[in-house]
């Protein structure tokens, strides 16, 4: 449930620039180089995390 309700909230995130509303709430799109960025900086941040809970377990030998 939780994936699924992530997905439509980005979803609707990436649609309402695009849309007919748009203009009346002040929204542009955002440029095409954006989406190429954000995998990357998502990636980043998944691998960081995983390194500080790897680093963390290695130094206190438990998940709390």
């Amino acid at each position: 449930m939780v994936l699924i309700t992530t997905a439509v909230v980005m979803a609707v995130g990436i649609w309402l620039p695009f849309s007919p509303m748009a203009p009346a709430i002040h929204l542009q799109p955002l440029p095409a180089g954006f989406f190429v960025y954000v995998p990357l900086v998502l990636l980043a941040y998944c691998a960081l995390t995983q390194l500080v809970k790897m680093l963390y377990l290695r130094r206190f030998k438990s998940w709390l």
